[in-house]
């Protein structure tokens, strides 16, 4: 994929632990199909975060599953909004 790099899966996994920024100029760069494919992967980590089950007395484990959703949710909002913009269908 030209916008990110190396495995899309584990770049989408980076981004829900806050390791790797994900901004519109990468966006820019990538093809309708990368699109696809980076939603997919997006999708696909938002499920493994939501399967994972934390304790109810883990505070802190609840913050981080909170931070991991509200960044990928984030990710998600950009390349939906970014492909309507262009008019693109996911």
């Amino acid at each position: 994929m030209a916008g990110i790099p190396g495995n899309p899966l584990g770049y989408a996994r980076d981004v829900a632990d806050g390791n790797a920024p994900f901004t519109v100029f990468q966006l820019k760069s990538m093809t309708e199909n990368e699109l696809r494919k980076m939603l997919a992967n997006l999708n696909m980590v938002l499920r493994e975060i939501r399967q994972a089950g934390v304790a109810q007395n883990d505070i802190d484990g609840m913050r981080r599953r909170a931070q991991k959703f509200q960044r990928l949710n984030s990710a998600v909002m950009l390349v939906e909004h970014h492909a309507r913009n262009l008019r693109i269908r996911l």
